[in-house]
């Protein structure tokens, strides 16, 4: 993990962040803090996913986790992959 310079980010960057942070909006939480993430597939599919929170850490998922569910379902061959998550 680093941390990114935003103004050194190239333009598929900053599109996959701005993509996480219209996601995050679709979080399912009872607090005001909203999470999403978008995974950028090596074959150049996107994966996103958005938090879904409950009362109790027992059935909440991170979105890093519904990005990956996503990547997971349509992929059928996992041999290999390398991806980017973009959580904002």
């Amino acid at each position: 993990m680093k941390i990114l310079n935003y103004k050194k980010l190239n333009s598929m960057e900053v599109k996959l962040i701005e993509e996480a942070k219209k996601i995050a909006k679709q979080s399912i939480t009872g607090k005001k803090t909203f999470a999403g993430a978008v995974i950028l597939g090596t074959k150049g599919g996107i994966y996103r996913g958005a938090t879904i929170a409950r009362t109790r850490a027992i059935g909440s998922t991170c979105s890093e986790r519904m990005a990956l569910d996503q990547l997971f379902f349509q992929i059928k061959n996992l041999t290999t992959f390398i991806c980017e998550v973009y959580t904002g």
